[in-house]
């Protein structure tokens, strides 16, 4: 059987040839796809080795945040609170200010008239202004002419004086009281804002303005002498004041028509130069 396949077999050889070289083929591809294979398996060990490390630190970082997070979410909620009440506050606000915007409307408007009305009164005030400076301007004029004119009422006083004494010098005075005489007078009236009297005697009598008498009422003396000075004397006409260290009142020790004994003294101070006499006022009887 053998010899029979011979020619079989022979026409097979190339073929298993063929084969043959095919397995290698397929084996040496077979080689370079294991180490392929295999470089790829070091290559994806590697990639899940990195995988895992970043995986860990993931792993880590998460861990951290979660703490984080829950350290930080009270935190998150307290805020969300006071953001709530701060809204509601904002909300309130916003009701107050609307509600003064709205008052402030008519308060606006009054500004506004008031502004108008102070605009008119500046230029009022401008106007016046004017009328004040020309008032000025002349006030000016008169003060130089009463400057003008008090040189001349100056000029004129010193001619009166001059003239006055002159002619005073050529004057014989009538006679006067002297120390220690007496005149008789009666009360014409009585003030009791000056604190003293009216006699119908004056200058023709020898009374002069600032002559001082002792005080005898009734013919009789007082234990502590009553002090009257003449501040007023006319012609037939003579006021004295109570001039005595005392609170005494005029109107509490005589009446109108009482008779008097009026004897002239010294100055109560200075005989010579009386206090009293040079700061008593020259009444007249409408001081009085």
């Amino acid at each position: 059987m053998f010899v029979i396949n011979l020619d079989s077999f022979d026409n097979l050889e190339p073929q298993l040839l063929s084969e043959k070289q095919k397995l290698q083929g397929l084996e040496q591809q077979l080689g370079l796809e294991a180490n392929a294979s295999e470089s790829n398996m070091t290559t994806l060990l590697k990639i899940n080795r990195d995988l895992r490390k970043e995986l860990e630190v993931l792993e880590e970082g998460s861990q951290g945040a979660e703490d984080e997070l829950g350290f930080l979410l009270p935190k998150i909620k307290s805020l969300q609170d006071q953001t709530s009440k701060m809204e509601e506050e904002l909300k309130e606000a916003r009701e107050k200010v609307e509600s003064i915007e709205e008052k402030m409307g008519p308060e606006d408007q009054r500004i506004d008239a008031l502004t108008q009305q102070k605009e008119e009164e500046l230029i009022k005030l401008e106007e016046v202004s004017l009328v004040h400076s020309n008032a000025e301007n002349d006030w000016r004029n008169l003060d130089q002419n009463l400057s003008s004119l008090s040189r001349v009422r100056e000029a004129a006083l010193e001619t009166y004086q001059t003239a006055r004494k002159s002619l005073l010098e050529e004057i014989v005075l009538p006679f006067e009281v002297f120390y220690g005489d007496t005149v008789e007078a009666e009360v014409e009236s009585v003030s009791n804002k000056e604190n003293g009297f009216f006699v119908k005697k004056g200058l023709e009598h020898g009374l002069r303005t600032g002559f001082v008498f002792i005080l005898q009422q009734s013919g009789s003396w007082e234990e502590i002498p009553l002090f009257v000075q003449c501040t007023l004397a006319e012609k037939n006409y003579s006021f004295f004041k109570i001039i005595s260290f005392s609170d005494t009142k005029v109107s509490e020790i005589m009446d109108t028509g009482e008779k008097l004994s009026l004897i002239r003294t010294a100055d109560l101070i200075n005989p010579n130069d009386s206090p009293i006499s040079r700061s008593e006022k020259i009444l007249s009887q409408h001081d009085l």
